[in-house]
């Protein structure tokens, strides 16, 4: 394990707001967490952009009502796309897809190159694999 970090904007009762943006390294990157509602804060990807990260990775759970569901279903990799240019780091996001319950995802799951480009994304209920070492600095 290289580190903890805390969602420093929960959304969720009974949870805390974590205060620290740790960068961790491993394989030649330098890298933050933002996770889930983090991603419609900027401030908290250049909190981690401004110690030296080149990745940004986002764990999301888009689960929401439908008309929620519907109304982020572009807005979530609209928002990514902006924390990569606002920073100028290759942003990364994992997020579940399906249906639970009266709830729903159509999922985030993709790529982001630091000029804002989807360069990869799983189409809807699926995964995608992409390589990064080209690109390793």
């Amino acid at each position: 394990m290289l580190g903890a970090y805390a969602k420093t904007h929960p959304n969720e009762p009974g949870f805390d707001a974590g205060a620290d943006y740790p960068v961790f390294t491993t394989h030649d990157w330098s890298f933050g967490i933002n996770i889930c509602n983090d991603a419609n804060f900027p401030d908290a990807a250049l909190n981690v952009s401004r110690q030296g990260a080149q990745l940004l990775c986002y764990p999301l759970n888009n689960m929401l009502l439908p008309k929620n569901a519907t109304k982020w279903r572009s807005k979530s990799v609209s928002n990514l796309q902006a924390r990569a240019v606002k920073t100028g780091c290759w942003v990364v996001s994992s997020d579940v897809v399906g249906h639970h319950g009266n709830q729903m995802s159509y999922g985030c799951t993709c790529i982001v190159s630091p000029s804002g480009d989807v360069v990869t994304r799983a189409p809807e209920e699926a995964a995608v694999l992409f390589d990064l070492s080209p690109f390793v600095p």
